[in-house]
């Protein structure tokens, strides 16, 4: 079993070669806080850098835990289909390895498909 600290090692190596840039990133702050904690919101603008920054926590996350299950989820069919299309030209750009580069590439759900509706629309599997 690995420990924190080589777990917390591990994140500072890959957050290294995902985000070589020196100085404050904040694209690679959202990604060590997209890992650490339950919870992240990644918000900005068009062209600021979210797919980007998607992507990458996405190998991080991979990296920490190589068998986490991992769903792209968007609120329409259009919306899922361009979610999809950017996360697969991201992903170019990123190195992952075999598995991890699977995970990633999944295809996208709406949300309700994801969560599995009813047919009486109150509830989900």
């Amino acid at each position: 079993m690995i420990g924190k600290f080589e777990l917390a090692q591990r994140l500072a190596g890959d957050l290294a070669v995902l985000f070589p840039k020196a100085g404050l990133d904040w694209q690679r702050v959202a990604a060590a806080t997209a890992v650490l904690r339950r919870l992240c919101v990644v918000s900005g603008g068009p062209g600021t850098g979210k797919t980007f920054t998607v992507v990458r926590i996405l190998a991080l996350l991979l990296g920490q835990h190589p068998s986490a299950r991992i769903a792209l989820a968007a609120p329409t069919g259009k919306a899922a289909a361009r979610l999809q299309e950017a996360v697969r030209q991201a992903a170019e750009h990123v190195p992952l390895d075999a598995s991890a580069r699977e995970a990633v590439l999944r295809d996208a759900a709406t949300v309700h498909r994801l969560l599995g509706s009813r047919p009486d629309g109150v509830t989900f599997r």
